[in-house]
């Protein structure tokens, strides 16, 4: 049974989320500990400054795990272990937390990030490194919004032959926001093509009530003032108008669902458009945003107020061009107190994916491949769980005292350094590393070193060696490592950084 799995977009703009919500449905109804995962995340700069996505599964689903478990890194963090030449250090730092969180559950649904601008270069790359590095079957989701079928073929295949490349397994593609009159056409032309069709093919429909903002989306995301209306932010914006013109020519250009921009004023538009809600031969707005902080006179006012449970009014300082561009840039997001989209998303997702088979499909499916990183990790992982004491001969090595820092760091193991005390800690303080924790030993100067000389002879003397030669032995770091490990002072010693093999294994022959 695959215990985990990883949804990847091929863009920005898929409504990924509301497929993460459909399946996060679909697998707390068949498994018992379920968690979600985002190896890295691009929080809200306003709001609650979290991810909303990790909020809203956390949130409707009851998660008992921490915010702060649910990911790994902020996308800015990651960019600069990038930028720094430290891609390895990410991934590592991705499944050292995706392990914590997956110790605790029977299965982790995982999901990717795409990224705007320059950064959209290598993010689909980095999650299929990602997906690998978790050995986690990826369900690709791609956007069939103002796309033909052969359009959006074209451009799965590409996502299917890269991911391919990488021996990544893909379990299914879901085709979101398609032209409900284009599913079927859309299904069958992909599960035709010979590379696509090779996994299940799902299309979901573009739902305008999901892929819209709502009123309090909106307000949210621009810090708007709720001056009216506090009942009515649940309401779905199709779109904008700016009232800039005369009454007349204004309310010809408003259509359903308009989310109205005007100085706050402007009383004459705030009127019109109150006796528009009120009108049945007129359009049915979604709400009024005030510009400018500016407010409607006292009279307006109380007017405004006979109308509060119709329409909300929001209030934002930035005057109407400003918050025209704010609002333009603002996407749908399924956020976790909206009920009402989140439950029009999972009855979307289940009225056209077949979760019965789907189910199969994805518990039965486990990736294979095994990364380098899972393997160093899997090593960890078990070295941890049963810590034990490393000797190191070569302590005066670089290349030691950079891996001996790294696995302290990590907590894995006990280490003794042997060599010169003062060459060890001045290596270590010219490097720039930190090594608190591991013991520097100088055999000579050691408190077992006649101990472990009398041992020597004793097991040697057979063999014609003198006293003198066993306290020469015994200062051989090799030897007095390997001592170490016979006398129960240390459970294992590496060595072979600096020494040849017969150096490194000699001992052992005459000692162990």
């Amino acid at each position: 049974m695959a215990n985990n799995l990883y949804v990847a977009a091929t863009e920005r703009r898929t409504g990924k989320s509301a497929v993460v919500l459909g399946l996060m449905e679909l697998l707390t109804r068949n498994i018992k500990k379920v968690a979600f995962f985002r190896p890295l995340i691009e929080p809200e700069r306003s709001g609650s400054g979290r991810d909303n996505t990790i909020e809203l599964i956390r949130q409707h689903y009851n998660l008992p795990y921490a915010y702060e478990e649910m990911f790994a890194y902020t996308v800015a963090d990651a960019g600069n272990l990038i930028a720094q030449g430290r891609e390895d250090e990410l991934h590592v730092g991705i499944l050292s937390k995706y392990n914590l969180l997956a110790e605790k559950v029977d299965f982790v649904l995982c999901e990717g990030i795409e990224l705007e601008g320059a950064s959209a270069s290598f993010d689909f790359d980095l999650n299929a490194d990602i997906a690998n590095n978790l050995a986690a079957p990826v369900v690709l989701v791609a956007t069939g919004r103002n796309m033909t079928s052969d359009r959006i073929r074209r451009a799965v295949k590409v996502y299917h032959e890269s991911l391919a490349e990488r021996s990544t397994t893909i379990v299914a593609t879901m085709v979101n926001r398609v032209d409900p009159e284009s599913l079927d056409d859309v299904r069958q032309t992909l599960e035709k093509d010979p590379v696509v069709g090779r996994q299940a093919v799902y299309t979901i429909p573009n739902d305008a009530n999901i892929g819209n903002p709502s009123v309090g989306e909106v307000a949210r995301l621009i810090n708007a003032e709720v001056l009216y209306g506090e009942d009515n932010l649940i309401r779905h914006v199709r779109g904008f108008s700016i009232a800039s013109m005369q009454i007349g020519n204004f309310l010809k250009h408003i259509e359903n669902g308009n989310l109205v921009l005007c100085a706050g004023d402007r009383s004459d538009i705030i009127l019109a458009c109150l006796a528009a809600m009120e009108s049945k031969t007129m359009p049915n707005i979604c709400g009024i945003i005030l510009t400018g902080g500016l407010v409607p006179e006292p009279v307006v006012q109380q007017v405004i107020e006979g109308f509060a449970d119709t329409i909300a009014i929001l209030s934002v300082k930035e005057n109407t061009y400003q918050a025209a561009i704010m609002i333009d840039h603002i996407h749908a997001a399924i956020t976790p107190d909206n009920t009402r989209k989140i439950n029009e998303a999972l009855a979307l997702f289940e009225r056209h994916i077949d979760v019965h088979s789907f189910k199969e499909k994805i518990v039965t499916t486990k990736t294979t491949i095994v990364t380098p990183k899972m393997f160093e990790s899997r090593l960890l992982q078990r070295a941890k769980a049963n810590k034990q004491h490393i000797v190191l001969p070569e302590g005066e090595d670089d290349r030691i005292l950079k891996a001996a820092e790294i696995l302290l760091h990590r907590d894995v193991v006990n280490l003794t350094l042997l060599g010169d005390r003062r060459k060890v800690e001045d290596r270590i303080k010219t490097l720039g590393l930190r090594i608190e924790g591991a013991d520097i030993v100088e055999p000579r100067k050691s408190d077992r070193f006649q101990e472990y000389v009398d041992t020597y002879y004793e097991l040697r003397k057979s063999k014609g060696i003198s006293e003198e030669f066993a306290r020469d032995t015994m200062t051989d770091l090799n030897f007095f490592g390997t001592m170490m490990v016979y006398k129960g002072h240390a459970d294992g010693m590496v060595s072979g950084a600096a020494h040849t093999t017969a150096n490194t294994i000699r001992p052992a022959f005459q000692i162990i």
